[in-house]
């Protein structure tokens, strides 16, 4: 990294074993501190570790960008319940409307149905797993799982919100809600492009971006700019 006061990286965990991982993020740890590190990722694990500030890309449009509290805050919340499931999913899902009245099933894949349970029942969840363990033969259970929702969730909806144009066939299903949650989309703050620079506009914008961009270039590094100067006084 040198002394540069920004820094790219793209897909730097690529090809590396969970031992060099944990060494580069120990180091982007340590240097964070001093400089602007913008790391390009798809694992969604380094956002919750090293990110400062997240920004979520679609189908190359931005969907979401803030602090990685804020979007978890503001897209991931609650929890995820996932049931393996026999044939009686209406029966599970009265079951859990006892404790919170509102539910519904949020996704349905195979064998598997999911809810997004709310952080104000979660003084409820002891009580609720064990009503579930004595109850397993009569709603047909096999297994369940309780996740708190991060930012893998997160990921996986902004890419269903706004998929591919080849790939809107296998997601019709996804799109109408039967594999997604959809309660909390209402609440989504998506950012609309309304009009893009072209032209002697953009030609202008482009020269004024790099005239700041060399500016503050010189403000960080005085001295090459006090021999820049001394090189065209002689």
């Amino acid at each position: 990294m040198g002394r540069s006061r920004a820094v790219l990286l793209d897909e730097q965990n690529a090809r590396f074993d969970e031992v060099a991982r944990m060494r580069i993020w120990e180091l982007i740890t340590k240097e964070r501190f001093w400089r602007t590190i913008l790391i390009t990722e798809s694992n969604t694990d380094v956002l919750e570790a090293l990110g400062d500030r997240v920004s979520i890309l679609s189908h190359g449009e931005l969907q979401c960008a803030d602090s990685t509290a804020f979007v978890k805050q503001m897209y991931g919340k609650g929890y995820r319940l996932v049931n393996l499931e026999g044939q009686n999913v209406e029966s599970v899902s009265n079951f859990l409307r006892q404790y919170m009245p509102p539910i519904e099933v949020a996704s349905e894949i195979g064998n598997k149905i999911g809810y997004v349970l709310d952080e104000k029942h979660c003084e409820r969840f002891n009580e609720i797993f064990k009503e579930f363990e004595n109850n397993t033969n009569i709603l047909h259970l096999n297994n369940f799982t309780l996740r708190r929702m991060n930012f893998y969730y997160i990921y996986v909806k902004m890419g269903f919100l706004n998929p591919a144009l080849e790939k809107r066939g296998p997601l019709i299903d996804v799109l109408n809600g039967k594999l997604i949650y959809l309660e909390e989309n209402y609440n989504l703050r998506f950012l609309e492009i309304k009009s893009r620079v072209k032209g002697v506009k953009l030609i202008f914008q482009q020269f004024y971006a790099n005239f700041v961009l060399h500016c503050r270039f010189l403000m960080y590094y005085k001295t090459v700019f006090l021999k820049s100067c001394y090189l065209h006084q002689s």
